[in-house]
């Protein structure tokens, strides 16, 4: 599950434009085995992984003035930092999860290990692969998070793109059935902020393909053509009153619609099922098909049909 969840994001992620993400990966309990490795009190577990989840944000000598603040000894709150001292880049993952492995005897920071070493093999053969880093370090400050955990970084902001892992016990706080769950948020925000930033929004083109100007008809009958040609894909826009053709083709040319066609409905194209389409460009008309139009329109529109 810890790996389709991870899948989506980055999916999501590289679908937007984003080549630099990558998302390291923790594991909750393997960071309480280590405090307690390092002899720090299980009282002060949780004080402890606060501390520690600042690490990117004041480095190991602000870290270690904060577990002193919280009345953590000197020397294990340098044991602490030893043991998780692995900096996202410098050797490969299974080192660290090694020596890590080596120095921690609790039965759960050691099948946490396991975890962690059966994920990244899975995560190879998906989206995330080449993409995914371990990260003892991560701590994801909330403490309702049971198992692997993960964020994703992107090189030179300070804070997440999004984050997540497992939480078995949050959902039965809820209900009398406990279920186990992976979930994960997307700072969607930050992420349109960034995009903003690096000019990857592309050029949406605005306002609509066909601007459908009528006369001598219902308004209700125009508006039931439009709809018919939105069903064919097209981005419709009805002129709000029934005014002078030459008006309506004028306001359609304007730069308040830019219309590259403009589709005019009146007592004989309603008649034969019809419209007159009139390329605004280069002003040659014709008289076509709702179909028909939606065909010659297209290509200057979205080819694809999106509405």
């Amino acid at each position: 599950a810890e790996a389709e969840v991870m899948s989506a994001v980055a999916e999501a992620l590289s679908a937007l434009g984003f080549a630099d993400y990558e998302i390291r990966v923790g594991h909750r309990a393997l960071l309480r085995a280590v405090i307690r490795t390092a002899g720090i009190d299980e009282a002060r577990e949780a004080t402890a992984l606060q501390a520690v989840d600042k690490f990117d944000k004041i480095g190991r000598d602000g870290v270690l003035a904060e577990l002193s603040a919280r009345g953590i000894e000197e020397g294990s709150a340098a044991r602490l930092l030893d043991l998780i001292a692995s900096p996202q880049g410098e050797g490969p993952e299974d080192d660290a999860r090694a020596r890590l492995l080596a120095a921690v005897e609790d039965p759960a920071g050691r099948g946490a290990l396991d975890e962690l070493a059966r994920l990244a093999e899975l995560l190879e053969a998906t989206p995330v692969a080449g993409r995914h880093r371990f990260d003892p370090r991560l701590a994801r400050g909330l403490g309702y998070y049971t198992g692997a955990i993960f964020e994703v970084k992107i090189p030179g902001y300070g804070f997440s793109f999004a984050g997540g892992g497992r939480y078995d016990g949050l959902v039965g706080m809820f209900g009398k059935k406990q279920v186990p769950a992976v979930g994960c948020s997307i700072g969607l925000e930050r992420i349109l902020v960034v995009m903003d930033e690096r000019g990857m929004y592309p050029d949406l083109r605005k306002g609509p393909d066909v601007y459908l100007c009528w006369m001598d008809v219902a308004p209700a009958q125009a508006l039931a053509r439009a709809h018919e040609l939105r069903a064919l894909g097209l981005r419709v826009e009805v002129h709000p009153e029934p005014t002078k053709l030459g008006k309506q083709l004028q306001y359609a040319s304007s730069p308040a619609v830019a219309a590259p066609f403009a589709a005019i409905l009146g007592e004989d194209e309603l008649a034969a099922g019809q419209l007159t389409l009139k390329d605004l460009t280069t002003g040659q008309q014709e008289r076509l098909s709702p179909a028909e139009v939606a065909a010659r329109v297209a290509p200057a529109g979205r080819p694809d049909g999106a509405r």
